[in-house]
């Protein structure tokens, strides 16, 4: 095509499968699931919990097979940007391509940054002025990162992934700590609970669907990933495949360390559990947790909004 860019400054095949995965899971993968519970558990009780959890994540699935086949027809950095091009024209594509760098995708990069502010803040004992400049801090740092070289970004993406996955590793350790002391709540019998009504399931669904979204994201990796097909195939369901276990094994510490009605009822599910189970200490790693988790968001939107950006910029050079 006329308006590629120039193949030396075209992304080159660098990403290996493992790499390519985690930092799709890391696209994919926020603390929205610890929010998620309580209104997943709220709606449906335990009839069919972990199940409707499967059937949320293999519903994903679907999709997502879709955008494995289209990244690796056209691999391309624009990701949904390249895709909306092709199907409907310049047009379209631009218009998606500037909400994202206009809105969806600052809005997103601000709003996390003032949620990590915001826990940061609560420990450091900062004002609404340090918070704001705590903020700035922070997306100034990973952006610096990112313009160090693209290998420091994605590697910074790999580290902060595990960090949050060894934080929830925390909270399933929690509900193991609670068991073999003896203090996990009163259990109802093993038969679940009533069928919920059509609105109820769906909301439930919608709140899961929330949890295992962004996988779309990682088609913006498909000019970078080694072995094309394979090495998409491999990025995307195996990060989806990894983020269901990883959810049914968070999900399942909640609801038995809760109980039922205790994961329905509490606002920050992760955070009593772990206050139960480790003190005031527990308490902070959460806070930590979601932290961490939020410069991942943060720098995941960096590395998937440049390539998108990127794209359109040179399918519109200067004079056209």
């Amino acid at each position: 095509m006329p308006n590629d860019p120039h193949p030396d400054e075209a992304p080159r095949r660098h990403l290996g499968g493992v790499h390519a995965t985690l930092l799709a899971l890391g696209m994919i993968m926020t603390t929205d699931t610890l929010k998620t519970a309580p209104t997943v558990a709220l709606n449906i009780g335990t009839w069919h919990f972990y199940g409707t959890w499967v059937l949320g994540g293999l519903i994903s699935m679907i999709g997502a097979f879709c955008y494995v086949e289209m990244a690796s027809a056209f691999p391309d950095p624009g990701g949904d940007y390249h895709f909306l091009r092709r199907a409907y024209g310049r047009g379209v594509g631009l218009l998606f391509a500037w909400s994202r760098f206009s809105i969806m995708h600052t809005g997103w990069i601000a709003l996390m940054a003032f949620m990590f502010a915001d826990y940061a803040g609560d420990l450091l004992g900062l004002g609404h002025g340090g918070r704001t400049l705590f903020a700035l801090t922070t997306v100034a740092a990973l952006i610096g990162l990112n313009l160090l070289h693209v290998r420091r970004g994605f590697l910074t993406q790999a580290g902060l992934v595990l960090l949050v996955t060894v934080g929830f590793a925390g909270v399933v350790g929690a509900a193991v700590k609670l068991g073999l002391a003896g203090q996990l709540p009163h259990l109802p019998s093993a038969a679940p609970s009533a069928a919920p009504g059509l609105a109820r399931f769906s909301v439930a669904l919608i709140y899961i669907f929330l949890a295992f979204g962004g996988w779309s994201d990682a088609a913006t990796l498909s000019a970078e990933v080694r072995h094309e097909a394979r090495g998409m195939l491999l990025a995307i369901m195996g990060s989806l495949t990894a983020l269901m276990v990883i959810y049914l094994a968070l999900n399942a510490a909640m609801m038995i360390g809760l109980g039922p009605a205790g994961l329905a009822a509490s606002q920050a599910p992760a955070a009593e559990l772990m206050g139960r189970a480790f003190g005031p200490v527990g308490k902070t790693l959460i806070v930590a947790v979601v932290g961490v988790s939020a410069i991942a968001s943060i720098n995941s939107t960096l590395i998937v909004g440049a390539r998108t950006t990127y794209t359109a910029v040179a399918a519109f050079p200067p004079g056209r």
